[in-house]
């Protein structure tokens, strides 16, 4: 295990002021008491500050950001390309907690960038609460996964081994729905044209220890029961049981698999709409499915992405049920030939853009409002909402922010504490 404990991430708010209050003085002598209350309580506070305030490290300006995962208004986590970074007052200030096992070594590479087909958000990043994080980085055989559970103050990390056979491994999503049960998605893009292999590795101990819950071109117990044709995207997961990968495919209709026993066996999903409609049209063609967003193990989002022939779409499927069903919601018409960045801080509100302008609902995705996007903000390469009005964007590795829903967006001075 790797000890940070000296990185205690600060929330940003200043300390309480020493406060005394005497009756029946005047304001002059009020005051002198106060300030003699104040002087003794940083006689007794300093020993302890100034340790602290040593091992806080040095300030700078924030580097270039890939990815945000944004908890709440405050919380979020952020990725640089080879550090992790974490802020708990809005983004003002972020606080340097790579692994110390990574030595500088880069934690984002291209192969988990060319796959990152999660919004925007970090491919190699998971999140659970304010205080869990799990983070994925390149090893010499493989990959290691680095677990904490106190906001990044100490970090454990597991290798898992990989017969890369001399390729890089992608890695396509890494996934907990709770402190103990987990996912890691990665591909060494094996297979002929229109194909891409795919293994599945799953956590029930907090990322502790992985086993190989099912794969494409591996053999043996619990393995070789993902499709080794079409190209894929990532996977969700709504509980410990229930499970979605996501692709395309060289071939008509939709490419989805569900699973409902933790990833070992998988089978093909459907997805429907109104015959006639221009979304029929689009999930009769070569569609793309994109990673679902679970809010509670029952309400869902799955993006789908595609052509009508005419113009291109992208609808965000919603269950209420786990899975079991899906529905189509108001189609979105974008002129991007992909989806850049979406978020769903809750149930009903939803962000979608294309880079050229923001989309948001208020009802779960029924109806969708368009606004332009101000050219100081383009093109993003990502929007990441705490809440339905607090939100963040990164453009050209900068961070903008937005109090009111996107309506407008402040580039903010950022500064980076390192140890």
């Amino acid at each position: 295990m790797n000890a940070r404990s000296d990185l205690v991430p600060c929330s940003g708010r200043r300390p309480p002021r020493a406060a005394g209050t005497v009756s029946g003085r005047s304001g002059a002598g009020r005051r002198a008491c106060c300030l003699l209350a104040l002087a003794a309580a940083l006689t007794l506070l300093l020993p302890a500050v100034l340790p602290q305030a040593a091992a806080a490290g040095t300030s700078s300006p924030l580097p270039a950001l890939l990815g945000t995962h944004m908890v709440n208004g405050n919380v979020g986590w952020a990725v640089t390309h080879t550090q992790l970074l974490r802020t708990a007052n809005g983004g003002r200030v972020w606080y340097d907690l790579t692994p110390a096992g990574t030595s500088g070594a880069p934690i984002e590479d291209e192969a988990t960038t060319d796959y990152a087909s999660t919004g925007g958000r970090p491919a190699n990043l998971a999140v659970v609460g304010s205080a869990a994080a799990w983070l994925v980085v390149p090893a010499t055989s493989g990959l290691t996964v680095y677990a904490s559970t106190d906001a990044g103050a100490h970090w454990s990390g597991a290798a898992l081994a990989l017969d890369t056979g001399g390729n890089e491994p992608g890695i396509l999503g890494v996934h907990f729905v709770d402190s103990h049960h987990g996912w890691l998605a990665v591909t060494l893009g094996g297979g002929a044209a229109g194909s891409m292999d795919e293994e599945l590795y799953a956590s029930t101990d907090g990322g502790a220890t992985w086993h190989l819950a099912s794969g494409s071109l591996t053999t043996g117990p619990g393995a070789g029961h993902i499709p080794l044709g079409g190209i894929k995207t990532g996977f969700g997961f709504a509980g410990t049981r229930h499970g979605w990968l996501t692709g395309a495919s060289h071939a008509l209709g939709v490419w989805l698999y569900a699973s409902g026993n933790a990833g070992r066996t998988w089978h093909a999903a459907r997805l429907s709409a109104p015959s006639g409609t221009a979304l029929a049209r689009m999930l009769h063609a070569y569609p793309t499915t994109l990673p679902p967003t679970f809010i509670g193990a029952r309400k869902g989002f799955l993006p789908v992405f595609g052509s009508t022939g005419t113009s291109l779409l992208t609808d965000f499927f919603v269950t209420v049920n786990g899975g079991t069903t899906w529905r189509p919601t108001a189609a979105i018409v974008t002129r991007s030939t992909w989806p850049l960045v979406w978020g769903w801080p809750d149930t009903r509100h939803g962000f979608e853009s294309d880079g050229r302008k923001l989309d948001t609902t208020a009802n779960g995705g029924h109806t969708w409002r368009v606004m332009a996007l101000p050219k100081k903000i383009r093109p993003i390469r990502q929007i990441d909402f705490g809440t339905r009005s607090i939100g963040w964007a990164i453009v050209y590795g900068k961070l903008w922010k937005t109090r009111n829903g996107g309506h407008a967006w402040t580039k903010l001075t950022a500064s980076l504490v390192s140890p």
